[in-house]
């Protein structure tokens, strides 16, 4: 009786595991859970859990009364044991819209890993090329380290280059895989609110002053606390420092996808020109 008990349970579990809805799920997450990427087969032990989004029961984390035993792919998320308990253990962070967010990223990612068409990828990879070569990428974050106070002026070398490229190579931009398009974009754009209010002015009593003065010997350009009032200083520093951070995250995230996406592109590529 117990040897027939335990073959019932078998099979329940193996019909569970491999119905077309866990199959799907699996499939498109590519066997890695969806928050830290572990391979949830890691070393032939499975640790990969299948977490709901909204709770199988309304008292459950992220439960609902009107939606119960929603046993569907679209609100279930592959996770690894650990992230599965953390997910169900800080709600207010992991909400339902940010799981929907993190599966449809993670999925979007394995898909543009595998589902690449040649050329366009090879596109995407001479862009980011040309762009690694002429830019000091790796030493970004180094040139803002001093803000509010000092930059070095090698950090417009970032725009400097896009315009160029926009003569030089405008078939390559934008970019076709949508992630990366998505990510540079917003890197682009946080590094343009940082390098306007850099290169802006101050209204003063009617005039206008620059933030900034022009770069000395050692190419840093400096807040210009000589001409700026206190009040403006202070606004200016609170503003940058804001932005500086925004960059930083911006930055952060794009690295971080090329390192893992796009290994064929050097991002230290860059060599200072010699006069």
């Amino acid at each position: 009786m117990k040897k027939h008990k335990l073959r019932n349970i078998k099979l329940r579990f193996r019909y569970e595991h491999y119905k077309p809805r866990n199959k799907k799920l699996y499939g498109l997450s590519a066997g890695r859970c969806n928050i830290c990427e572990v391979d949830v087969f890691e070393n032939k032990v499975h640790i990969g859990e299948m977490a709901h989004i909204i709770a199988k029961s309304n008292q459950g984390p992220r439960g609902d009364t009107n939606l119960e035993n929603l046993n569907t792919y679209q609100n279930l998320i592959l996770l690894c044991a650990n992230d599965h308990t953390a997910v169900d253990k800080n709600t207010e962070y992991y909400t339902v819209d940010r799981l929907l967010s993190i599966k449809e990223e993670h999925e979007n990612k394995v898909s543009s890993t595998f589902v690449r068409l040649p050329q366009e990828f090879k596109n995407d990879c001479e862009f980011l090329s040309y762009f690694m070569n002429f830019v000091p990428f790796t030493q970004l974050l180094s040139f803002i380290y001093l803000l509010p106070n000092v930059i070095n002026i090698d950090f417009s070398k970032v725009s400097d280059i896009l315009e160029t490229s926009q003569i030089d190579i405008p078939h390559l931009y934008p970019l076709n895989d949508s992630m990366l398009q998505n990510k540079f974009y917003n890197f682009i754009s946080q590094y343009y609110e940082l390098w306007g209010v850099i290169t802006g002015v101050s209204v003063i009593d009617g005039r206008e002053q620059a933030n900034f003065t022009s770069s000395d010997d050692n190419n840093l350009l400096n807040l210009d606390t000589k001409y700026l009032p206190y009040e403006s200083i202070a606004s200016l520093k609170l503003k940058l420092e804001n932005l500086s951070i925004s960059f930083t995250q911006s930055y952060t995230d794009l690295t971080n996808f090329l390192r893992t996406n796009y290994k064929e592109v050097d991002l230290n590529a860059y060599t200072p020109m010699k006069f």
